[in-house]
């Protein structure tokens, strides 16, 4: 962290401030998102063990889990929207990242 700019010394209040702006809230607005990437990661799991190869690199091999991601993501919405709430983050739907459906192929 290096030496504190202030006399007082190092401000808590500012690291916790700077954490949740930077890292928590944005990760919240995607968890509607990130719940259907992780039931992908679980089911894909023992896959990844067994070949030895990433589970990034299985879920780009079998991206099945990824079609109508944009409404499977809608469906979480609404707990999303509830766990930012009990974490005492106002939160509604234009609060949260959302995904379009998927253009016509050309």
């Amino acid at each position: 962290m290096g030496p504190s700019p202030r006399r007082e010394g190092i401000d808590e209040e500012y690291f916790y401030q700077n954490t949740l702006a930077r890292f928590v809230r944005p990760t919240l607005q995607i968890s509607h998102i990130l719940q259907e990437v992780w039931e992908a990661v679980v089911k894909y799991q023992d896959e990844s063990i067994e070949r030895r190869i990433p589970i990034d690199q299985i879920l780009m091999r079998k991206a099945d889990w990824a079609e109508d991601i944009h409404v499977k993501a809608a469906k979480n919405e609404g707990m999303a929207i509830f766990n930012m709430r009990e974490l005492g983050i106002p939160s509604c739907s234009c609060k949260l990242v959302h995904l379009g459906s998927p253009l016509p192929d050309s």
